[in-house]
Parts: C-alpha cells; sequence; structure tokens
C-alpha cells in the first residue's frame, strides 16, 4: 500500500468542501510559480506561456469579480402594501445592471417569513429562525433590467417583514465570488 499515513495508522480522509464557493485558493499561485520556475530552468517557452496564461486568468477573475458589483441594482416591491387573509398580492423582483459588463450567474438570496408561501417556488425554511428563504438565479446582461412575478399567498393575519437580501456574484470561471448583503426591510 502507497500513500502516506495519517495518525492511528489510518489514512488521511480527503473532502469536498461543500461550503466553499470558489475555485480559487493559493494552490493557482504556487502553480504559477512552480511552473515559471521550471519554464525559466529548462528553457521551456511552453511552460511559461502557460503559467503567464494562468496568472492573467486570475488577474481577469479579480477584476471582473471587483467590478461586478458596480451599477447593480436589486429592488423588491409588492403591488399592495396591505392584504386580507386569501388575497394574493403580487411580489416584484427586479434586477438591474447598469454596466458594460455582463453579470454570467447572479445568486439571490432572500429571506422571507415562512407562514406565506410563494407560488411556483419551494422557500427553504430555517425551523430554529422560522425564518424562510428565496433563491433565484439571475443571468443579467450588459445594461439590462430583468423583472420577475410572484404571487405571494395570504393565508396567515399578521405583520411580516422581508429582508436582507444576500447577493452574490463572480466571474465566469467561479475561482472569485463576492457577496454583498442588502438590507432593506419592507414590513
Amino acid at each position: 500500500m502507497f500513500g502516506r499515513i495519517g495518525p492511528l495508522g489510518r489514512r488521511p480522509q480527503r473532502f469536498v468542501d461543500t461550503q466553499k464557493d470558489t475555485q480559487f485558493s493559493d494552490v493557482w499561485v504556487v502553480l504559477v510559480i512552480i511552473l515559471t520556475g521550471i519554464g525559466l530552468v529548462i528553457d521551456s517557452a511552453f511552460l511559461t506561456a502557460a503559467a503567464a496564461l494562468i496568472l492573467v486568468g486570475i488577474g481577469f477573475s479579480w477584476l471582473w469579480s471587483r467590478a461586478s458589483f458596480a451599477g447593480l441594482f436589486y429592488r423588491r416591491h409588492f403591488s399592495e402594501i396591505r392584504a386580507f387573509t386569501g388575497e394574493n398580492v403580487e411580489l416584484a423582483l427586479e434586477v438591474h445592471n447598469q454596466k458594460v459588463l455582463p453579470l454570467t450567474w447572479l445568486n439571490i438570496v432572500d429571506a422571507f417569513p415562512a407562514g406565506l408561501p410563494v407560488s411556483d417556488k419551494d422557500l427553504q425554511t430555517n425551523p430554529t429562525t422560522n425564518i424562510a428563504e428565496l433563491r433565484t438565479f439571475w443571468m443579467v446582461g450588459p445594461f439590462q433590467k430583468m423583472r420577475r412575478r410572484f404571487n405571494v399567498q395570504c393565508i396567515h393575519r399578521g405583520f411580516y417583514r422581508y429582508g436582507p437580501a444576500q447577493v452574490s456574484t463572480g466571474d465566469p470561471f467561479g475561482f472569485l465570488v463576492g457577496a454583498v448583503r442588502w438590507i432593506f426591510r419592507i414590513g
């Protein structure tokens, strides 16, 4: 049996970090340094060019993720301020990208009250806080405004708070991810 043995004679467990939402790590920088070093030592234009290409890709990803939130607007709007039990209220979500850079992916997780179901969407409810999450995925082009409409079924009486919204986006390769928490409350 080949391989490194960990404590107590067992092999170390390998795992995929499901909480990590980016593909970038320090390994990419180490890879660039190793490729550059080997390319210079053995005088290989291919390895040096590969290292330069990876470095350009990392720089491109960094610039894209830094500029993603500039000129981005998110709005949540209800058709009514008040509703009676049994009525439906229209919920409109709007995303407006006011820049040349397209957003190849935009993920919005909006906090909603668990007691009011949203039509055509399965809300994921946290049992300890009784707060549900409305998850929407968008692909917004340059200078594009998108709107999605949902119906909120008012099945219970009460005063309900909505928000905050967690907005995340990044470069098209998925190397770098940025997240912003927009705190605007309605209700």
